[in-house]
């Protein structure tokens, strides 16, 4: 591998490694805490909604000793037929009451079972609670309990024939004057007040709710997103698969158990579900306050999203840095150390024939080895060239010696032949 790919890779790999390593770290830190932030929040109004439906059921306690207090002190109990008239004759207080609280209907009754004043005068009105059509109904199974008990009492809500078949909850208190003629003060609760609280969503979102279920994982209080197939009535009128809530977090709240976690919802969708029973007089609710995980995870998809661009950001600038980072490291050289290696290992070895790129820079330790070899090759070319003019000149002299040592000894033959005998 070139020292220039290996130089990128490195300064690469030291700028963008540790980037993606705060990235990864940043970004699991924060969709922890965006989590927790979003849990945090459901378990606040799961926890407000709580509080408000027990202060409701509460005030209807104190709603219902209020009305017998006041009935006390303005009925006339001599008589059956003297309270009956009374109680008829006070009609428009006890509307004003039902209207002003939000009832919807007052009932009287004696202690045989009669219904003798309603304000509504329903299908329930002059019938008997003991031995009558309605004596399995919430109001008769309550008054049965409270005939026993003697004490104020609720009653969950089921279908109610004389009131459409809607579903109805009643509260009953029993009292007298003086001992005489006992009766039983019941309030038929309107669903209006529990939806009036349970759909005020602050805070919520596009997809959060909060909605009460009973112990038969019925609606009780009508669903914000599916108020069709998730009302009160329709709940009622349906089956827990079409038209309760069969889920985990649903049954757990049911069971008792007090939480928070991503669960599959009614409709089929993932969300976040924070959950917790409500017991009211021996009365097991379920509260749950659920958003979608698509609406409450959505900062942290934000989040992704800003992190993926500041690391393409990064990548572009680390690797035009080190793209000029390791450029100007190889500048300096001018070429791989390892083809320098190997030139430099051909001059040593005599061998001054080694062809250079032209591209490299001059300027380099490559350019100074391309100009040592022609430095070299003109210092041998002129050892040569000079060797080459002495011996020519080794040559001639040696010519010109074997000349006059030739021209000498004909010299001397000629002295001899002119010696006389």
């Amino acid at each position: 591998m070139k020292l220039k790919t290996r130089l990128l890779l490195t300064f690469l790999s030291i700028g963008l490694f540790p980037t993606l390593i705060i990235g990864f770290i940043a970004n699991q830190i924060a969709s922890n805490t965006i989590e927790n932030q979003a849990f945090s929040k459901l378990i606040v109004v799961r926890e407000i909604k709580k509080q408000q439906i027990e202060h409701y059921f509460l005030q209807r306690k104190v709603d219902i000793g209020m009305l017998a207090s006041n009935i006390q002190n303005t009925l006339n109990f001599t008589t059956e037929e003297s309270l009956s008239l009374s109680a008829h004759s006070n009609q428009a207080y006890f509307q004003k009451f039902i209207d002003l609280y939000d009832y919807y209907d007052l009932f009287l009754i004696n202690e045989d079972g009669l219904i003798f004043y309603t304000v509504t005068k329903e299908l329930d009105y002059q019938t008997n609670l003991v031995n009558g059509a309605y004596r399995h109904s919430g109001l008769g199974e309550l008054f049965q309990k409270v005939s026993q008990t003697n004490k104020l009492t609720i009653s969950d809500f089921s279908r109610y024939e004389p009131s459409n078949n809607e579903p109805a909850g009643f509260i009953a208190l029993p009292f007298s004057v003086n001992g005489n003629n006992k009766i039983v003060l019941a309030l038929q609760l309107s669903i209006k007040k529990i939806n009036e609280v349970m759909k005020q969503r602050a805070g919520m979102g596009e997809s959060g709710e909060s909605y009460l279920i009973g112990s038969d994982l019925l609606m009780r209080s009508d669903s914000y997103l599916d108020p069709k197939n998730h009302s009160v009535s329709a709940s009622f009128a349906g089956n827990v698969s079409n038209n309760g809530v069969n889920t985990e977090a649903a049954k757990s709240a049911i069971q008792g158990d007090i939480g928070s976690k991503i669960i599959i919802d009614y409709n089929g969708n993932p969300v976040l579900s924070a959950f917790t029973p409500i017991d009211i007089d021996g009365i097991r609710w379920g509260l749950l306050s659920e958003i979608d995980v698509a609406e409450a995870f959505s900062p942290i998809r934000i989040l992704n999203w800003n992190i993926f661009i500041l690391i393409i950001l990064s990548s572009g600038i680390v690797t035009v840095l080190a793209f000029y980072s390791s450029r100007s490291i190889l500048k300096p050289l001018g070429g791989e150390p390892h083809e320098m290696r190997l030139i430099s290992e051909t001059i040593a070895d005599g061998n001054l024939t080694v062809a250079f790129a032209q591209k490299h820079e001059t300027e380099s330790v490559y350019g100074a080895m391309n100009k040592m070899t022609q430095n070299l090759q003109t210092v041998v070319g002129e050892i040569i060239t000079s060797s080459n003019s002495l011996a020519s000149v080794s040559e001639q002299t040696s010519a010109l010696s074997l000349q006059s040592s030739t021209s000498l000894q004909g010299n001397n033959l000629a002295s001899l032949r002119l010696q006389p005998l």
